[in-house]
């Protein structure tokens, strides 16, 4: 727990203020380590109980993922965000983040991708989630 959480932090300040990391064009070493610190509070193994940190790596994702360009990382770490948010209870938030998802996801194009990088589509599932945080908030017509 507290191992692999320094573990993960340390490599995030080292890719982070690395000199030749902000030249990287090839981004993924930041999504396997963002993915794989968000896997193990997602099982317990990290504490996160204010998701403080959830929120900073799915921040964190979506930064590099930007700068990379790449869709299939930029729907991962939007999915990331949203689901962090609306473990807050931040529904409208988390609604706004699925919403940007929902401008560059295409299950045709990305689907595949998604599950070859990631081992599962978490773009589509946030797609079932999000109907449950519109429904939560009021937005029946929305959420059907």
């Amino acid at each position: 727990g507290i191992n692999g959480k320094l573990f993960y932090q340390n490599c995030d300040l080292i890719l982070r203020n690395s000199s030749a990391a902000a030249a990287l064009q090839d981004r993924t070493a930041f999504f396997t380590l963002y993915s794989g610190m968000f896997a193990l509070i997602q099982s317990g193994i990290v504490l996160d109980d204010k998701k403080i940190l959830q929120i900073d790596l799915a921040q964190k994702f979506i930064e590099q993922a930007r700068i990379q360009g790449d869709p299939v990382h930029i729907c991962r770490a939007l999915a990331m965000h949203s689901l962090s948010l609306a473990g807050l209870g931040k529904f409208q938030a988390a609604i706004a983040a699925q919403q940007q998802l929902e401008q560059i996801y295409c299950a045709d194009t990305l689907s595949t991708a998604l599950v070859r990088e990631y081992a599962s589509d978490r773009a589509a599932q946030n797609y079932g989630y999000s109907v449950i945080w519109r429904e939560l908030c009021g937005y029946h017509k929305e959420a059907a």
